[in-house]
């Protein structure tokens, strides 16, 4: 009995951490989007190329994205312009879905709306589409607000709702991202890390 309790205690240590996703302050990235090059002001269809063709974006019902100057609610009289530059991207029913099309740590950017939002949040998902965590996300009324976010495991896919309910529009602008390092290029640094280390010898 002493041994089975023994193995027992030995698994509970070996069982991985719990992955975890992190509020983080502002940051530059690998890579960002400002939705400037979208196309002209109003809709575009489909699954939206964004972060220099790393990613895409879409609201998860209406199929499109808003090339947005501005929005306006005439429900509560508020209307917000692009946080950087002209344009800002635009979510008809609050409902955004962004896919990578590799592992990435870190995401962030501005959200906006003009419209009362309640019960939002943004999940990040593994590339089996399996949950690795999702937060609550409330974005307030009419003011730009950062949100970023750290994650332990690598995510290929963010899930934002705006609301509890696809209800309201949001907007996105100054996204950014950090992708984890491609095979080969940890391979390459390793065998550069080798070649410094002969040479001092």
């Amino acid at each position: 009995m002493k041994q089975l309790i023994a193995l027992s205690i030995v698994a509970g240590f070996a069982l991985p951490a719990a992955a975890d996703v992190s509020s983080i302050d502002p940051f530059f990235g690998d890579q960002f989007e400002t939705f400037e090059l979208i196309g002209p002001p109003g809709s575009v269809f489909g699954d939206v190329p964004i972060f220099n063709g790393h990613a895409t974006i879409t609201d998860e019902l209406a199929n499109q994205v808003i090339a947005a100057i501005n929005l306006t609610s005439f429900l509560t009289d508020e209307t917000i312009f692009a946080y950087n530059g002209n344009f800002m991207g635009g979510f008809p029913t609050g409902w955004a879905v962004i896919e990578f099309d590799q592992g990435a740590t870190d995401f962030g950017g501005y959200f906006g709306t003009v419209d009362i939002h309640s019960g939002g949040s943004i999940s990040f998902f593994d590339e089996d589409n399996q949950l690795i965590q999702s937060l609550s996300l409330d974005i307030p009324l009419n003011d730009w607000t950062w949100f970023g976010f750290h994650s332990d495991v690598a995510f290929h896919s963010v899930v934002i709702h705006g609301s509890s309910s696809p209800s309201a529009p949001i907007v996105l602008d100054d996204l950014q991202v950090n992708f984890i390092p491609a095979p080969s290029s940890m391979a390459l640094l390793g065998l550069g890390g080798l070649a410094v280390s002969r040479r001092r010898r």
